[in-house]
């Protein structure tokens, strides 16, 4: 996938995820989040690095997907029943023993992802999803997929513009005409081929 995809890395995480979970779905239609996430954090464990997909299957980062679910699960829970609680509560220590954990290993990035998302989350309620800003934000998280195929072909096609030396003016105007550039092609692979009627007829 290089160099169109420069960190074509991390798909293989998620599609290793997705496939997993759907797997799940079929086989444990009654908790196929909760079995999902634990196969994940046994995985890296257990799994021998001389294994087929070793590079994915003995990664700590299969954890994060398992943080996600955690997440999900919990803020898919904020207005609980009071039967859930224990559950709830079960999951919430999770969470603060994998921050102590991360904590302890020094390995502080994760634990500073979890926190942000936890915050932004709670944060989500304060905000005024109807105003022209905030649908602005909704609309580039739905073409996350399209930004994300489309930003290194815009920047491999501007670098090729640009001079060995340039200054600060040059710099200001290489920023705009590359964020607008990806922001457009996204726009356009977003509502033309994500979100193409005809496309999804010819589906399977």
């Amino acid at each position: 996938m290089f160099p169109l995809l420069t960190v074509g890395w991390t798909l293989n995480f998620e599609m290793f995820f997705y496939s997993m979970l759907a797997l799940n779905i079929v086989l444990f239609k009654r908790c196929p989040f909760a079995v999902t996430a634990i196969i994940l954090v046994l995985m890296p464990i257990i799994w021998s690095k001389d294994w087929f997909l070793a590079s994915i299957c003995t990664s700590s980062k299969l954890n994060e997907f398992s943080l996600g679910i955690l997440l999900g699960y919990l803020y898919s829970k904020a207005q609980q029943p009071v039967g859930r609680k224990f559950l709830s509560m079960a999951a919430i220590a999770s969470l603060l023993l994998f921050i102590a954990l991360n904590w302890a290993s020094q390995d502080h990035i994760n634990t500073y992802a979890l926190l942000l998302v936890m915050v932004s989350l709670w944060l989500e309620r304060l905000v005024n999803w109807q105003h022209w800003f905030c649908n602005s934000l909704l609309t580039l998280g739905d073409m996350s997929y399209s930004i994300y195929l489309a930003h290194t072909v815009v920047i491999f096609g501007v670098n090729n513009f640009m001079p060995q030396r340039f200054t600060t003016a040059v710099e200001v105007v290489f920023l705009l005409s590359l964020t607008l550039g990806i922001y457009l092609i996204s726009l356009f692979s977003y509502h033309f081929i994500e979100r193409s009627k005809l496309l999804h007829h010819l589906r399977p």
